[in-house]
């Protein structure tokens, strides 16, 4: 019968389970690609199938589904198995729908749900809902069950799913993005809420200055730790903690996890994870000379080095020594005078140098520290009487780099709170079961 308690258990147990295919099908994409995708087993797709809003994807599915499973949770442990009559169901729960309405209102009202006219709408019936899923099963257990522990595992539970609700709603309505930047990172990363740090580096964060001190490699997880100090309002330090985001790395996947660190507060989280980091590893030479470029260059022809100078041949030198009968090369020398002309037009010298003694090659680079560059005269094409050059580029190696966002989440104890009521209730719900069986 509709009027059921068992109907209305099995809706919402559908419910459920619906909710749960859902979020099982989003989440397994990147395993659907690797099947399907256009690199996988079996290629039915021409792109890899990504979810281009995340957040929105979910909510717009999650938050119907929880909605129906709260308020079924408020109003089926009021109604009776086989049937129940209209008159009761209005009697029962008339009480617990009107003080969650009233309080629903004033929550709302003070968390400014009703600036957008439909989230707005979609997010106060949930806060409402939840409410009433908390008030309605407090009201049963106080005045149905008479406030005995013993059997009141599915009430607690109820009301720890209710508390849940509420408080990621009213938690994630109120969040504060802490982390911001000064200058333009990227596209993909807005400067007001994202911070880039470098390694060892200490910068500012609101209230807050935040170290990276290091990066620790435990299997496929990366650990950065991030000390963070909190001043007050005459800049002086009342707190200092600790917290280690870290990224998980899947060979199989091709794809990698964030893993947030939390301080938690009686009344606040302050939620940290690292939205960026190069994980690829770094290959440099020992000398810290890169870019390596072979090319030949005749005399008095000019071309562009590296995208930052030209270089011109002006001319070629040498001196040649025979052997003391005279008869074999001893030792043969030879030098190339280059002219490097920077982008501000500042020229520089260099004359590198090509070695022959006793049929043993050997050289002396130039090196231009102005602009960074180191030139090996490597001899000569005899086909074309081309000069050939080999020339390197010094970089300065780059300074390890994240970039994190660090959130605040008040009000989260009563999510926690609804954590441990949940558990609580299932556990008590377990037992009386047993103890049944």
């Amino acid at each position: 019968n509709m009027s059921s308690r068992e109907f209305w258990m099995f809706v919402g147990a559908l419910s459920l389970l619906i909710s749960a295919i859902q979020i099982t099908l989003s989440t397994s994409l990147p395993i659907f690609n690797s099947w399907f995708g256009p690199n996988g087993m079996l290629p039915l797709f021409e792109n890899d199938q990504v979810l281009d809003d995340v957040i929105g994807h979910y909510n717009s599915i999650q938050v119907p589904f929880a909605i129906v499973v709260t308020l079924l949770m408020a109003i089926t442990q009021f109604l009776s198995y086989n049937k129940t009559p209209n008159k009761f169901i209005w009697k029962r729960t008339a009480f617990s729908l009107i003080i969650s309405l009233v309080i629903a209102v004033f929550i709302a009202i003070g968390l400014d749900f009703f600036s957008s006219a439909k989230e707005g709408i979609v997010y106060f019936l949930l806060l409402f809902t939840g409410l009433y899923a908390v008030v309605a099963n407090l009201d049963y257990w106080i005045r149905m069950m008479k406030g005995s522990v013993r059997v009141s595992g599915s009430t607690i539970a109820h009301i720890g799913f209710g508390l849940i609700i509420v408080g990621a709603l009213i938690s994630n309505s109120k969040k504060e993005i802490i982390s911001s930047n000064t200058v333009f990172i990227h596209e993909e990363f807005p400067a007001n809420e994202n911070l880039l740090i470098e390694l060892r580096d200490t910068v500012a964060m609101r209230d807050y200055t935040v170290n990276w001190v290091e990066e620790r490699h435990e299997g496929n997880y990366r650990y950065y730790d991030l000390d963070f100090i909190r001043y007050n309002e005459k800049e002086e330090p009342i707190e200092t903690f600790s917290l280690s985001p870290s990224i998980l790395r899947s060979d199989k996947m091709d794809m990698n996890s964030s893993e947030p660190s939390t301080k938690h507060y009686f009344t606040r989280d302050i939620y940290t994870y690292v939205s960026y980091a190069d994980l690829e590893e770094k290959v440099s030479a020992d000398d810290g000379w890169n870019n390596k470029w072979e090319f030949e260059i005749k005399q008095g022809a000019e071309m562009v080095l590296y995208d930052n100078c030209m270089i011109r041949l002006d001319t070629m030198v040498y001196q040649a020594d025979m052997n003391e009968e005279e008869t074999d090369l001893h030792k043969l020398t030879m030098g190339l005078r280059l002219t490097l002309t920077d982008m501000e037009g500042k020229t520089h010298e260099a004359i590198p140098l090509y070695l022959l003694e006793n049929n043993v090659e050997s050289h002396i680079d130039a090196t231009v520290d102005e602009l960074g560059i180191k030139i090996r005269f490597e001899g000569i094409n005899t086909e074309n009487s081309n000069m050939i050059l080999n020339t390197w580029q010094l970089e300065e190696e780059e300074k390890p780099f994240i970039i994190i966002q660090a959130i605040v989440f008040p009000h989260i104890n009563v999510l926690w709170l609804g954590c441990i009521l949940m558990g609580l209730g299932t556990l008590i719900a377990f037992v009386q079961r047993a103890r049944k069986a």
